[in-house]
């Protein structure tokens, strides 16, 4: 039975809807998640399909940016759709609340901003305070220094994470990449460059990655991007939702399988995001994440650096 589907948000990963001088980004032009909801419409999947924002003011834009990138440009794509607040309201961040009522919807949350990439032309590994959240004090860039423990052998790892909002424009639209040095070996990952590359007159040069999303027509005229893993992470998704409520398949059987990121798969990652908040808010003292029997991610607490002393209970 074809599903309805909430999507929140309508930004560029949403829409490819950015209101800056550089629009959205080279890997995703036409935005994600309504080109891939529009066609799994068009496929049987997916039958009604809503857009909820805090700003309504801005979706008529959106609505355009929808129709020239995504409507315009593949062949027998339906990309109607209903969109909240109305136009007229300047900002309503309980929106989403008002649309979720009691009927069943996939909602897919997009809650990053995306950054104002003209007034931020260097970045640096400290925490910066930064005003680009929606007027909110944040860090544009942060780094978190982790100590693991070996739990069979007791060996000490050293981790060091950062992650930023902002960057100056580059080849990439995120330098992504994975360091790992071990007893035995190490891991080297490169996200940002996947082996294409372009260069043009007027975008210049970029690295490109056709294995997340394909924007280019078939020779027909379709959308023919079904096999790009940006669009694959919300088409299983979406087919999951479908076969549980059917009773086809059980949680059970998806997380054994392990093709969906389940809750309970993020715990660990949620722990180091919470204690890296916690510890910047407490000038860098260190914050000790604790487990239960399972491995689960329970508690953090933040410690005294010189003595250990477990000075508050933070998380549970």
């Amino acid at each position: 039975m074809p599903l309805s589907v909430l999507m929140v948000g309508a930004g560029e990963y949403i829409a490819g809807y950015v209101p800056t001088t550089h629009g959205a980004a080279s890997d995703k032009p036409a935005g994600v998640v309504a080109l891939t909801c529009f066609d799994l419409r068009r496929l049987g999947m997916v039958q009604r399909i809503l857009l909820c924002d805090i700003c309504g003011i801005k979706l008529p834009e959106v609505r355009h940016t929808i129709k020239s990138k995504i409507g315009d440009v593949y062949r027998g794509m339906d990309v109607s759709l209903e969109c909240f607040p109305a136009d007229d309201v300047e900002c309503d961040p309980e929106a989403v609340h008002k649309v979720c009522g009691p009927s069943a919807y996939i909602v897919i949350l997009l809650a990053c901003p995306v950054p104002d990439k003209e007034s931020h032309a260097f970045m640096t590994t400290m925490s910066i305070p930064g005003n680009i959240n929606h007027g909110r004090e944040c860090e544009d860039t942060i780094t978190l220094l982790t100590q693991w423990r070996n739990k069979q052998d007791g060996s000490l790892g050293t981790a060091m994470y950062t992650a930023s909002w902002v960057t100056p424009r580059a080849d990439a639209h995120t330098q992504q990449h994975f360091h790992y040095m071990g007893s035995n070996g190490e891991v080297r990952v490169d996200q940002a460059h996947r082996g294409y590359s372009q260069a043009t007159d007027c975008g210049g040069y970029s690295s490109l990655n056709p294995l997340y999303m394909r924007y280019v027509p078939d020779s027909l005229g379709y959308f023919a991007g079904q096999t790009g893993y940006g669009y694959q992470s919300i088409a299983q998704f979406i087919q999951a939702c479908q076969e549980l409520n059917a009773g086809m398949r059980t949680m059970s059987d998806i997380q054994i399988e392990g093709n969906l990121a389940l809750v309970d798969d993020t715990l660990a990652v949620t722990a180091i995001l919470e204690a890296g908040r916690r510890s910047l808010d407490a000038g860098g003292m260190p914050v000790s994440i604790c487990y239960d029997s399972q491995g689960r991610p329970v508690n953090l607490v933040l410690m005294d650096a010189g003595s250990n002393n477990i000075q508050k209970s933070l998380y549970s």
